[in-house]
This record gives C-alpha cells, sequence and structure tokens, in this order.
C-alpha cells in the first residue's frame, strides 16, 4: 500500500506538522483499513486479517462490510453477492434447496471469520441466517414495500 507524503527532511525553521496534517496525507481508503484492522484486532488479535488481506479483499470486492449479530464484540466481515455469482447458482441448482441457501451464501460471501464448515457448525443457530439475511440486504436483496419506498418523484 502506498502512503502519500513527503520524505525529504524538512528545513530546521519550519513547523512540523501536526498530526492531523500527517493524516491528511495519507490515504483515506488506508485509514479506513486500518481503523478496521484495528477493530478486529482489540477483539481477535490472534486472527485478525492482515492490513495486506484486508486491502486485497478491498481491490477484489470493492465494498467490505463488517457487522454483529449477537455479541457487540464479535465481528464479521462480508461482502455482497454479485449478479454473476448468483445466476450461477441459480443455474447450477444450488438455491434449489431453501434450507441450503444461508449457507451457500455465507459461504461463499463471508470474508472474516473464515466460513469453514467446522466454524459453521459451532456457530449459535441463528447466526449463519442472519448473515446471510445482512449479506443478501446489502446486495439488493430487499422487500417490495422497500424497493417501492426508494421510488422519488422529480
Amino acid at each position: 500500500m502506498q502512503i502519500k507524503g513527503n520524505s525529504k527532511k524538512q528545513a530546521p525553521d519550519i513547523q512540523e506538522q501536526t498530526q492531523e496534517e500527517v493524516y491528511q496525507d495519507i490515504d483515506p481508503i488506508y485509514l479506513q483499513l486500518k481503523n478496521l484492522y484495528d477493530i478486529i484486532e482489540e477483539v481477535d488479535p490472534f486472527n485478525v486479517p492482515t492490513l495486506a488481506t484486508l486491502e486485497s479483499w478491498k481491490n477484489q470486492h470493492g465494498d467490505i462490510f463488517i457487522s454483529t449479530v449477537v455479541s457487540p464484540n464479535k465481528y464479521y466481515l462480508f461482502r455482497v453477492l454479485k449478479r454473476a455469482e448468483y445466476k450461477k447458482m441459480s443455474k447450477d441448482g444450488i438455491l434449489s434447496d431453501p434450507t441450503s441457501i444461508p449457507d451457500v451464501i455465507v459461504e461463499k460471501c463471508l470474508l472474516y471469520p473464515s466460513p469453514s464448515q467446522i466454524w459453521r457448525l459451532a456457530q449459535p443457530a441463528g447466526v449463519i441466517d442472519t448473515l446471510s439475511k445482512q449479506i443478501q440486504y446489502q446486495s439488493g436483496f430487499i422487500s417490495e414495500q422497500e424497493a417501492l419506498s426508494f421510488i422519488k418523484v422529480i
């Protein structure tokens, strides 16, 4: 990751930059990812994704979402389900069993923690369904009423 800034030494008579000015020189995406890293590191220091991993996810998937389900100190990072992925899953029959849809969506879109089968089986019963709903919502699967409420007259 490239951090913007001036690497030349300043003359002694020039005032030092304030911390705020230094942060203004840093890429705002980097600051968001660093903040995300700090949040997760505080509660899960041994399994926190590296900044490089977070940056890779951001570059690969665009928006990254952070969420909690039950515990305010247990965080989940996910990405949206893309239309092409949804169509392929539908074509392949993966979405034909409604009871497996939450598992499939979480397995596909959950970035952290890693959604292994062991991890999924160890979760409280409703966590996977709730995460799936959050992922679906951010992927544009909203109720008809909500979709209609977004229509505005210009």
